[in-house]
């Protein structure tokens, strides 16, 4: 049985699967945005109907397609309507089909052709992630506790692992990072070349969040966590110096961590702000990325493939 799931995944490993970081944001005048690097060219880029939200948004690595996760969000004869049903899809976009207005929004098909799609059935917490290529997405099954892979139209469903609670692949494609769905307080890897399951970091934390991130090179995985005293700090653990730990930013809790694609600086949302950090340095200098008016909450942040811009979900504050 481990023997034909280790087969699965060293074919699977060839792609390089990665999965993005996962975190919802509750609707209230809810849309996905994208900002340059520099604070500039703020803009929407998905409006989202009411009664609606959206998480993990991640766009492919060749810029081409965006994926999220959507809540309270129904399909009827291959349109979207709105629901009170607490279900959740992942859909696709290509970005050449953006911006999206609410109203384009609930008029979109969903049954292929290069239009948007649908994934249903999959329960709160997907979390969808692109392969290099753009080819497949791979999310978790909350109620299953497991990772899957998945074509992007939706066919060819593997399991990739049992315990694959928020499953990242590394850049390398030849490890897996997870949380332990027993246990939210230990972030394990499976190396997939030498058949070798191990955790990292340390065992000091309450909880980690699922929203952690593989460094570009795949040596180290900067996270964010509690811990048993009831402190948040973002730290970054070493994968292949299993003994490095190092304490970034203490007292930031932040939900979702991106690492910058040349693998210099971290990108997280507090106190509603978009906020970078070097990736390496004890209590690094925090940089506030400009640009963000005071009505809008800047959320589940994640740097686009080429490190020129941000895309996070932004909510109009009451």
């Amino acid at each position: 049985m481990f023997s034909h799931r280790l087969a699965i995944l060293l074919s699977l490993a060839s792609a390089g699967f990665f999965v993005p970081h996962p975190v919802h944001a509750q609707a209230v005048g809810q849309k996905i945005c994208e900002i340059n690097a520099d604070g500039t060219g703020l803009r929407d880029i998905y409006v989202v109907p009411a009664n609606v939200s959206v998480g993990s948004p991640v766009i492919s690595s060749d810029g081409k397609m965006l994926a999220f996760e959507v809540r309270m969000l129904n399909s009827s004869r291959g349109l979207f309507t709105e629901s009170g049903q607490r279900q959740s899809v992942i859909m696709t976009i290509p970005t050449s089909s953006l911006p999206v207005t609410e109203k384009d929004t609930l008029g979109l098909r969903v049954d292929g052709g290069g239009q948007p799609r649908t994934h249903p059935n999959l329960g709160y917490g997907a979390m969808p992630g692109w392969s290099p290529g753009g080819h497949r997405l791979v999310y978790s099954m909350p109620g299953q506790g497991a990772a899957f892979v998945m074509r992007a139209d939706g066919t060819d469903l593997i399991q990739m692992h049992p315990q694959g609670w928020a499953a990242k692949w590394s850049p390398d494609g030849r490890m897996i990072a997870f949380l332990n769905k027993r246990n939210g307080n230990q972030l394990r890897v499976y190396d997939m070349i030498e058949d070798e399951e191990f955790a990292i970091g340390t065992s000091s934390f309450q909880s980690i969040y699922a929203g952690f991130d593989w460094s570009p090179d795949s040596s180290s995985i900067a996270f964010s966590a509690k811990t048993r005293t009831g402190k948040y700090l973002i730290a970054r653990a070493g994968v292949l110096n299993r003994g490095e730990y190092e304490e970034l930013r203490p007292g930031a809790n932040a939900r979702r961590i991106s690492w910058h694609p040349d693998g210099s600086r971290l990108l997280y949302s507090v106190t509603q702000r978009l906020v970078t950090i070097p990736a390496r340095g004890a209590e690094s200098q925090a940089e506030v990325i400009p640009g963000i008016p005071d009505d809008l909450s800047a959320e589940v942040a994640t740097w686009s493939p080429d490190g020129k811009k941000i895309i996070f979900i932004g909510t109009l504050n009451r």
